[in-house]
């Protein structure tokens, strides 16, 4: 899969109105020169800061806002305004992440309800117009985008141009949909504010940040492909790598993942027709993440753990932690790792202290503090 560049991103006005954890159609533009002024200039006190205040961002723009304004979306025709909403949601969830089950879709919209029949009752309409449809073998069924759906989420600001030969048809239909179900279930986890009465938030960015399976090249040693890339509009961290293990994967070839990160860290750009020479021996990541690199840290690696009971997650946990510790980047704090179970994500919120680290301390940690420790290049 090919990615855009985050500087290429539209950027909208954010609106302070909207609550925390809402979903959003447009992806996210460069900062200013003022605002990288800024970043750069603050203490770390103002970082912390900063960084206490991640959940309570307020999003770019609210879904649904350019069909309320008579965009051209199939959609209009909807009973009410809020399923016109919901179902620019659904139609943008399954852009971002492929598949989801109705479960999912309930968990991310409609969180209050006592059971899925809304979710589901937009699914029937949408599938009756040809936007969406189900692997109907799964149980429960998977729902994806059709390539008329795509098109429409498209129109509708809320999907970019990527191109990909991997749709969810195919994952639905393929051994790896349990794994793609899983990712699916991180992004509404990280999306969700668990607190929406306080000023600090549990959601760390939301569906529209993800990014998922996206080729970054390692020169001989191939490519590394992470299970999504998050595309973040926080100062303190514009961007971050998730990768969901749920067990299936050995120990040895998911420590040998991490150590891909590390190798993608120091990787350098050649001299080549389609790399400028000002840009030629330069870490990719720089270029690839020109936002990351204005700060100087390396994206951090967040891997989320499913698939198993707690005790043998936390097993699991101890050991890829142990396993990674030896490297360089992260011995020397530039590069953060973060080890979390799924569901003490999905019970507390990303920013929370769920995270465990390879050194400084054997008990979970914030988000925040997490990225924190990273130290500059």
């Amino acid at each position: 899969m090919t990615t855009t560049n985050p500087q290429a991103r539209a950027a909208t006005p954010a609106s302070s109105s909207a609550p925390a954890g809402t979903a959003t159609g447009a992806a996210y533009g460069q900062e200013h020169t003022h605002g990288h002024a800024q970043e750069h200039s603050r203490g770390p006190a103002a970082a912390h800061t900063a960084l206490a205040r991640l959940g309570t961002v307020s999003p770019v723009r609210k879904v649904g806002e350019r069909a309320a304004q008579g965009a051209d979306s199939s959609l209009a025709p909807a009973t009410t305004d809020m399923g016109v909403e919901h179902e620019l949601r659904i139609l943008q969830l399954l852009a971002c992440t492929r598949v989801a089950t109705p479960h999912q879709l309930h968990t991310w919209l409609t969180p209050t309800a006592s059971d899925t029949s809304t979710v589901r009752r937009h699914l029937r309409r949408m599938a009756r117009s040809g936007l969406v449809a189900a692997n109907e073998e799964r149980r429960p069924n998977i729902w994806f985008l059709t390539p008329a759906g795509l098109a429409e989420a498209r129109r509708a600001g809320l999907a970019e141009h990527r191109t990909t030969s991997v749709t969810g048809e195919h994952v639905a239909a393929s051994p790896a949909y349990a794994h793609a179900l899983a990712v699916t279930a991180a992004a509404v986890a990280f999306s969700r504010n668990l607190r929406p009465d306080t000023r600090l938030g549990t959601a760390f960015g939301e569906v529209a940040d993800w990014e998922v399976e996206v080729a970054h090249p390692l020169g001989s040693a191939g490519l590394l492909v992470p299970d999504a890339v998050l595309h973040l509009r926080y100062a303190e961290v514009p961007h971050a790598f998730v990768e969901v293990d749920r067990a299936t994967m050995s120990l040895g070839r998911l420590v040998t993942k991490v150590a891909a990160y590390e190798r993608y860290r120091t990787h350098t750009r050649a001299a080549g027709p389609r790399t400028p020479a000002r840009e030629a021996g330069l870490p990719d990541w720089w270029t690839r993440y020109p936002r990351a690199a204005g700060r100087d840290r390396f994206p951090p690696l967040l891997i989320v753990l499913d698939g198993k009971s707690a005790d043998a997650l936390s097993v699991r946990a101890a050991d890829v932690l142990n396993g990674v510790a030896t490297l360089r980047g992260i011995r020397s704090r530039q590069f953060a790792v973060g080890v979390a179970a799924l569901a003490d994500v999905q019970e507390h919120g990303a920013l929370s202290a769920v995270w465990r680290v390879p050194v400084g301390t054997d008990e979970p940690v914030s988000l925040g503090h997490l990225i924190q420790q990273t130290r500059a290049h």
